[in-house]
């Protein structure tokens, strides 16, 4: 059995330098310390824009892994995170206003993403429910690679209309995205559009809006089926606070701050119906929460 003092989990640091043997490090590195597992690796780094020393880790599953990538990081990773975010801005400025279509397939939603030099209209799109983010992982692409790193953009998330027909389905998407593009082209007469989906990622996306629409339809099914309890006519009218005072044959309630009068048949429908309340509560969140 492996035990957890089996484990090790060390960090390993390498600084850039073009005159130092890579080499050389690894292989008195390996000879002092040995293969372990569950390594840690830290590489320092000079970003060649502005001089700033920045690091890059990585978990690896074996430290010679670790050992490796640290070396090749220290000598690829040359643009510091503010030089990157400040280039791809002045790059974004030249390009195009562009919505893209993405189709959002684990939840059956939409996402239009806007790229380009959106910062005239950023108000305007805010005004228009788009927020600053990084957008979901759209496609089949998006759920798969795990490791890609997604820009943050002016973005937003239309619901799939429900399902019904594949016909009528592929009709009112096309209009939910033909009404979305046209808001936008109010504020943005430039704007060019693009679907960044593909036949599978619309097939996986139908698929999935047919598998929500079916759930939501045995819900509402199980939930028509329970029989909801009836308010008995001598429920208090106004502000009460659930409880009785006394004993039987001289109970009492208040009610709006005033004492009344309650008689033992009406207190025993109103705890019975109370109690048939609170079953029929219990039993609509566990169809709820089924799916």
């Amino acid at each position: 059995m492996l035990r957890r003092e089996d484990l090790s989990f060390r960090s390993t640091t390498f600084h850039s330098n073009k005159n130092c043997s890579g080499a050389t490090a690894l292989e008195q590195y390996n000879k002092n310390e040995g293969a372990n597992i569950m390594a840690k690796a830290t590489a320092y780094c000079k970003c060649e824009t502005c001089g700033t020393e920045f690091t890059r880790t990585a978990n690896k599953g074996l430290r010679a892994e670790a050992d490796s990538w640290a070396l090749w990081a220290a000598d690829h990773y040359t643009e510091c995170p503010a030089c990157y975010a400040k280039r791809m801005r002045s790059e974004e400025s030249k390009n195009p206003i562009t919505a893209l279509v993405g189709l959002d397939v684990l939840n059956a939603q939409i996402v239009i993403s806007i790229t380009g030099n959106t910062r005239p209209v950023k108000d305007a799109l805010k005004s228009r429910g788009y927020r600053w983010d990084v957008p979901f992982e759209t496609g089949l692409s998006g759920i798969l690679d795990t490791g890609t790193r997604f820009n943050a953009c002016w973005s937003k998330e239309l619901p799939a209309p429900k399902y019904t027909t594949a016909k009528e389905f592929s009709e009112a998407v096309s209009s939910a995205v033909s009404d979305s593009i046209r808001s936008l082209k109010e504020i943005i007469p430039e704007l060019e559009f693009k679907n960044s989906f593909t036949q599978m990622d619309y097939m996986l996306f139908c698929d999935m809006a047919k598998h929500l629409a079916e759930d939501d339809a045995a819900v509402a099914s199980a939930i028509e089926a329970l029989e909801k309890p009836e308010r008995p006519v001598c429920y208090p009218a106004g502000r009460w606070n659930g409880k009785f005072y006394g004993r039987p044959g001289s109970w009492r309630i208040y009610l709006d701050n005033t004492e009344t009068s309650i008689s033992d048949e009406d207190v025993s429908a109103i705890k019975n119906y109370k109690s048939a309340l609170a079953a029929y509560k219990e039993k609509l969140e566990e169809i709820k929460n089924a799916n």
